[in-house]
This record gives structure tokens, sequence and C-alpha cells, in this order.
């Protein structure tokens, strides 16, 4: 009788942990989406372009060129996904998809274009020079109607110590594997530099991963760097200025260099040479 009362009690007792358990993770999971801006709660960001998250995790991006998937004939089509879902059955971690449109500018290409055709050091004939002219003016017409260029993301997210060897064996159940890992405790911490090992070697082995079954598709995949991934962050969260400032042309300007230069020499030297000039002249 006493042990039956006792099974009573401690079933009773680990249903009120777990209730308790789940929810908290409830409200976790409701307060900490995984959005794109959460990028920017990082502790560093590596020169090749690992981003290190406070909780441990290390997210990397790559870049994937879209297919004209509208092109392809029935049997392609297949192929592709396929491939595509063949490839999501072997990620083994954490990742988003993320597709992004954005409105192409194209002035300065148009600029380039109409400068090169009528250039004199350029040998063309008058006619071709005028359908440079007229070619100008056609894309000038498709780009006021705001054409967009769509590009796609993969966002990898690992977590050492929460999915590596040291959170042990995983039930594959959510509410079942966080109660365990909250038992568990900080019991067993993998070292640091352990887990950052462990972590380049698995971010190495998914980005191979993408590149092998996305060349299959077609898509030509690249693993964003450090000033890659700023960028993709930069027209993330500034798109309808993104197309006119580029971080690319801040980053060559010396915005973000540790040693600020200043402008007031070469200023002053610009306006002695004015005022010299206007005293030579009067």
């Amino acid at each position: 009788m006493g042990s039956t009362i006792g099974l009573i009690l401690a079933l009773g007792i680990i249903g009120f942990v777990f209730y308790r358990f789940q929810k908290q993770n409830q409200k976790k999971d409701r307060s900490a989406a995984r959005v794109v801006q959460e990028l920017f709660n990082h502790e560093k960001i590596t020169d090749d372009g690992l981003v290190y998250m406070p909780d441990g995790t290390v997210n990397m991006l790559l870049d994937v060129q879209p297919i004209n998937i509208k092109m392809k004939s029935p049997s392609e089509k297949d192929s592709v996904w396929f491939n595509f879902r063949s490839f999501l059955n072997s990620m083994p971690t954490h990742h988003t998809f993320l597709v992004q449109s954005q409105y192409l500018d194209m002035s300065d290409y148009i600029e380039d274009y109409v400068n090169t055709a009528h250039n004199p050091d350029i040998p063309l004939t008058p006619q071709l020079r005028e359908s440079a002219k007229m070619v100008g003016e056609h894309l000038k017409e498709i780009s006021e109607r705001k054409t967009r260029d769509y590009r796609g993301y993969i966002i990898v997210r690992y977590n050492p110590y929460t999915q590596g060897t040291e959170a042990g064996v995983m039930t594959g159940n959510t509410k079942i594997d966080t109660l365990v890992e909250k038992l568990r405790g900080d019991a067993v911490k993998m070292p640091e530099d352990e887990a950052e090992e462990l972590t380049m070697n698995m971010m190495d082995e998914i980005a191979d991963l993408v590149y092998q079954d996305f060349d299959s598709i077609g898509c030509k995949v690249s693993r964003l760097d450090k000033m890659g991934v700023l960028n993709m962050l930069h027209y993330t969260m500034n798109r309808d200025i993104a197309a006119y400032q580029r971080l690319h042309d801040v980053y060559d300007s010396g915005g973000f260099s540790d040693t600020t230069q200043s402008l007031t020499p070469e200023i002053s030297k610009q306006e002695h040479n004015r005022y010299d000039q206007q005293v030579a002249k009067g």
C-alpha cells in the first residue's frame, strides 16, 4: 500500500514539473521567434561569416541564386523537387529558408551603358550609337516600373551545447527532450574551444552538403563572409534606401575603420589653393 502511494506521489510530482516546463517553453517560443532581426543580437561575427549568439547558437548564412522553375519541363521540375526533398531530409541541424524581393536599381548600369556607347574612343557607327540610345531609353522605362530582384538565403543554426554529443540522447519529442535537458542542468558542459571546433566542423560539412545538393538542382550557392552578412542585414532592415546607399560603398570609404581620418586637412588645403588662385588672378 505504501509503495502504491509513493508511486502515485512520484507521478504527481513529475506531472507537475512537466506542466510547469511546458508552460515556460510555450512562453519562450512565443517571445523568441526565429526571425532575421535576431541576428542583430549577436555577440560577434567572425571574418568567415559565423554569427555567434548570446545563448551559444552559431548562425551561418548561405546565398542561393534562384532558378526559374517555370521554364523547366515537367520531368525537370520533378527532378528539382525530388533533390530538394532529399536535401531537407539530410539536413542535420536547424535551418531557415529566406526569400527576399527588392527593387532593382539599374541607374548605374544604364548610365555606364550610355556613356560607353557614346565614348568617341570606341569605334561605333552612327546606327549603333542610335541603337544604344534607344536601348538606354528602354532600360530607363523598365527601371521606372520598379523591377524586383529576388534573392534566397539559407540560415543554418547550430548550438554545440544543446545539439552536440554532450546534449545526451534525444527522443525526438520536443517536450520530453526539453524536460530531460532541464533535469540534467549544467552537470556536463563542453569546453569552449571544443565547442568552437565542433561548430566549425559542422558548418563546413553543412556547407559542402548544400553545395552538392543545390548544384544538382542548378542553383549557385555561396557562403557569406562578415561583409556579406552585414550587407544582407543592411538590405533586410533598410530595404527602401539599400539600393541607393550600399553598405559596400560605406566600407570602401572607411566608414567601418577603427581609425577615423579627418577630412579637415584636405579641405583646408583645397581652400588655401583656391585662395592662392584668386590672389594670383586679382
